[in-house]
């Protein structure tokens, strides 16, 4: 426990947390829905084309240093 407030970190902290990702593009037909994916690892969705794309955006996202699509 300290009695001294880091501002630094407190600034620094939230900042490179919750950095995130949008991607814009035009949706397919069967597409997954944030509701559907939010409680399950993206990685095990079946293949499909839609899942791939969404795998392969996941991977960008995170090997770019991101935390958050």
């Amino acid at each position: 426990m300290t009695t001294r407030i880091d501002y630094v970190r407190i600034k620094r902290e939230p900042r490179h947390y919750f950095q995130y990702v949008m991607l814009s593009y035009n949706w397919e037909d069967n597409e997954p829905l944030f509701q559907q994916v939010v409680h399950m690892v993206v990685y095990d969705l079946e293949t499909s084309p839609t899942h791939d794309k969404l795998q392969t955006l996941c991977k960008i996202v995170r090997y770019e240093g991101f935390n958050w699509a």
